[in-house]
């Protein structure tokens, strides 16, 4: 089921490999904004499945910092696909599959939201 999901959440992307590392869903309780118009989000939730890897545990409290920016900013300089996705698109996903290291850090690339409607079995 997750694969379908990843499926969907990635449609225009190359499929990451999932069988490295640690790929963990987490349903999203907060969002945390920078004061400038882009920079980092801290995002806060839980653990609610571990895909792979065995740094984390279904429940554990996550804390992830991820690159986004104010609805209506376009950054000046290239970015590499994807885009940097809005606040409020962030604010808007309730559950995302993540690519995190043992510490907790998102791995490049490594954070995919996808719709609530998409369900994962525990």
């Amino acid at each position: 089921m997750i694969a379908l999901a990843l499926a969907a959440a990635l449609a225009q992307q190359a499929a990451p490999a999932m069988n490295t590392g640690n790929w963990v869903v987490v349903a999203v309780q907060r969002v945390i904004a920078p004061d400038q118009t882009q920079g980092q989000c801290f995002v806060q939730g839980k653990v609610e499945q571990v895909v792979h890897g065995r740094a984390f545990r279904r429940g554990d409290a996550i804390a992830l910092s991820v690159s986004c920016r104010a609805s209506g900013f376009t950054p000046a300089a290239y970015t590499p696909a994807p885009a940097v996705p809005t606040i409020q698109a962030l604010r808007a996903q309730k559950r995302v599959l993540v690519h995190v290291d043992a510490a907790g850090r998102v791995l490049e690339n490594g954070y995919y939201g996808f719709e609530a409607i998409v369900p994962v079995r525990p």
